[in-house]
């Protein structure tokens, strides 16, 4: 199984790219020019930047407006989708495709990456139905990625507030694997709700269950957060069933279902490699 790291899926830009104008001897003094230098000497970190701009502010206006502004909470729930893809479409090209001279790459390695399956997680639910608990761990990986971005590159190259990063960086590292255990809850929470739909065949909901399900399944043989939640589950319902009041057919029946799921389980989508290296791509 891979191992993942604390950090959510970060991602690289390669190579930062110098124009000419930037190599100029006159150095920045406002602060929209240090703004237009950061943006000229690292173009796709900034666009990175952007698109997880993109994700925290329409996923916020979403779940703040969720029962109001009809028409304006549909663009806000697609833009924040549209926001998530460009911000793992560039960190998947940069890590897979950007300045690569050899042309091998395994269906195994993609499917390997946690950037492909958020990828691939925020491609289908920008065309699936609306699902609010399909934002929040973009939402999550987002808003660290901000402050990560906020106190590493804009406040240095800004000049400003160094005591202020130095709280932002504070702040990520102590709720950061916290961000991740509770958005993995979330995705699990989703696919039971999803299931539920499904049992009472609403309109696309087998469709979806299916779609997102592939998803889980590839992120639970890959992810340690996913791991970590499922098996606290575990042991709470464990915990739950084993009450003496509890009847034995419902004993029997959270048997058999752990059954089932250890079964499907060990049938691999990726072949889980123990103590394989971390395949996240790492920039910071």
């Amino acid at each position: 199984m891979s191992n993942e790291t604390a950090q959510p899926p970060v991602q690289s830009d390669g190579e930062k790219t110098t124009p000419s104008a930037s190599a100029s001897p006159v150095k920045p003094t406002t602060l929209v020019e240090r703004l237009q230098t950061l943006v000229l000497d690292s173009p796709i970190r900034s666009a990175w930047f952007l698109s997880n701009l993109v994700v925290v502010t329409n996923s916020l206006l979403y779940l703040i407006f969720l029962r109001y502004f009809g028409f304006f909470k549909s663009v806000w729930y697609r833009s924040a989708f549209i926001g998530a893809i460009g911000t793992f479409g560039i960190v998947v090209y940069q890590s897979f495709f950007a300045n690569k001279k050899s042309t091998s790459l395994s269906v195994r390695q993609l499917l390997s990456d946690d950037n492909v399956h958020y990828l691939y997680d925020a491609l289908i639910w920008l065309f699936l139905p609306t699902h609010f608990l399909a934002l929040i761990p973009f939402l999550s990986f987002s808003f660290f990625h901000v402050l990560n971005f906020t106190s590493s590159d804009l406040l240095p190259a800004l000049k400003l507030a160094p005591g202020l990063a130095t709280k932002i960086q504070n702040f990520s590292q102590q709720y950061h694997e916290f961000s991740r255990r509770e958005a993995a809850a979330a995705e699990l929470l989703l696919l039971i709700q999803l299931v539920f739909q499904a049992l009472f065949f609403r309109k696309w909901s087998w469709i979806t269950l299916i779609a997102y399900a592939i998803f889980i399944k590839v992120k639970s043989e890959g992810s340690v957060f996913t791991r970590h939640v499922l098996k606290t589950w575990e042991v709470r319902i464990d915990g739950l069933v084993s009450n003496q009041q509890v009847p034995p057919a419902v004993k029997q029946q959270w048997n058999n279902f752990k059954r089932l799921f250890k079964t499907l389980d060990n049938y691999s989508l990726i072949h889980k490699v123990e103590g394989t290296t971390e395949t996240e791509k790492k920039s910071e």
